[in-house]
């Protein structure tokens, strides 16, 4: 925050050393600063909730699952090919048997169509590219011309049909296969974040890109709840909201004020960086890498309908 309103007096101090006019200071300042305060909360308010939401959005996959992944499950060991063939019905069998057979007919007759339309010969053309009528092969050609395109149009639609049984497969397997990679990408997500979090603060100790004179994981760890929760929350309301409260909950208002005297020299822009970006970036990253991984999988079981 205190960030925000230094940018803010150096653009005052700029727009006015340029003699422009005051209302039009006030607007540009007053629109920067509604704009960066925004972007400051949510910034900090997806810093603060970003694994807590992480693990609400695993949770509630988990318990309530999409119906796709609770009709074929978890388990790839357990799926195949075939597995996904149940999509199609008995009756759409049926009515897959008697679309092929249209098609088929249709198919023979657009054939003939194109071979009598073939055996005409050549035919003139008017200018605009149609065949002309002057002749009686003229005309016959324009009938089965006609007569071929409200075949190509009934077949078109035959076709469509066709494709629409065999694509329920197909369908459900892409939509099985998304929510299998993204209920196992999270899941993934917060192992990482389990394991990564130590890690995290154990290289920050040894690499002390912070400068501390004592980078110990302790005071890593300490560091890490007050720039990212106590100093924002602190900064936005004050200090005594960790007295009482929802805030409270979280941290006590001995611990907060012990933190704050502790490390409000640390609270900079380049150590806030330091601290609160590369967790939730890196496992963003490995998020969608495990996501393409399990999406890559489950390629072995795409469905194959040419046995119909």
């Amino acid at each position: 925050m205190a960030l925000i309103v230094q940018v803010l007096e150096i653009c005052n101090n700029e727009i006015s050393h340029n003699g422009a006019d005051k209302s039009q200071v006030m607007q540009y300042i007053l629109g920067l600063g509604a704009g960066l305060v925004i972007l400051y909360f949510l910034i900090i308010g997806g810093i603060l909730i970003w694994p807590i939401l992480n693990a609400i959005a695993y949770l509630k996959v988990l318990i309530f699952p999409w119906s796709v992944r609770k009709k074929y499950g978890t388990s790839i060991s357990d799926l195949s090919s075939e597995s996904f063939d149940i999509e199609v019905t008995e009756e759409d069998i049926i009515q897959l048997k008697k679309l092929e057979s249209i098609k088929s007919q249709l198919s023979r007759t657009l054939t003939d169509f194109k071979k009598q339309l073939k055996n005409l010969g050549p035919l003139k053309k008017n200018k605009d590219g149609t065949i002309s009528q002057r002749s009686k092969a003229g005309k016959e050609g324009v009938k089965i011309s006609e007569e071929l395109s409200s075949l190509d149009e009934e077949f078109d639609f035959y076709c469509g049909e066709i494709l629409a049984i065999l694509d329920k497969p197909w369908s459900a397997w892409c939509s099985w296969s998304y929510r299998y990679a993204r209920y196992l990408g999270n899941r993934d997500a917060i192992f990482f974040m389990i394991i990564g979090f130590p890690v995290f603060f154990l290289v920050l100790g040894q690499l002390n890109l912070m400068g501390l004179k004592y980078p110990t994981f302790e005071n890593i760890v300490e560091i890490y709840i007050y720039i990212t929760f106590v100093a924002p929350v602190s900064s936005i309301f004050d200090i005594s909201v960790f007295k009482e409260g929802v805030f409270s909950a979280f941290v006590s208002y001995d611990y907060a004020v012990m933190l704050t005297r502790n490390y409000d020299h640390v609270f900079t822009l380049y150590n806030w960086a330091v601290m609160t970006l590369p967790m939730p970036i890196l496992t963003l990253l490995f998020y969608f890498i495990s996501k393409l991984r399990y999406v890559r999988q489950t390629q072995a079981i795409a469905p194959n309908t040419s046995h119909w």
